[in-house]
């Protein structure tokens, strides 16, 4: 599988970004996985923007998200196999909001359709998972 990294440009308004991106939906995400295309969204500007142009602060940030993202779909497994939706939707809407913080954008707008009621909550996970793998391919790209 080959692994393709998009950086968002800086020259586009970030709102037309994120209305665009909210278009595509967990189908549209898992078929590119099905295409052999590994899809790692990271806003390096935001993380950047956040970090103060500090790499090192940008790596550690990084680290710190994929820990606490492991975390959260650990809990979101739990919720899942123990059908309590009321934990499901809380880890969804903190893996979305580190999401966000760090500008992974792809799992931000899948957690986010984790914590929308009618979806298929283990195909939506599993997706997580691989691009929560993705990040981590990401991250250590960075070190290198």
């Amino acid at each position: 599988m080959r692994s393709v990294f998009l950086i968002l440009a800086s020259t586009t308004p970030k709102s037309v970004v994120m209305n665009n991106l909210a278009k595509i939906t967990a189908t549209e995400i898992e078929n590119w996985g099905e295409q052999g295309v590994a899809l790692c969204v990271v806003d390096r500007e935001h993380l950047h923007q956040l970090s103060e142009g500090d790499e090192a602060f940008e790596l550690e940030l990084l680290q710190t998200f994929i820990e606490d993202a492991e975390e959260r779909l650990r809990q979101v497994h739990i919720a899942l196999t123990t059908a309590d939706g009321l934990k499901l939707k809380r880890q969804a809407h903190k893996l979305r909001g580190a999401s966000a913080g760090v500008g992974v954008v792809s799992m931000q707008l899948l957690a986010r359709r984790l914590e929308q009621e009618g979806q298929d909550h283990f195909q939506l996970l599993k997706m997580l998972e691989a691009r929560l793998e993705e990040v981590r391919i990401f991250t250590a790209s960075l070190i290198q």
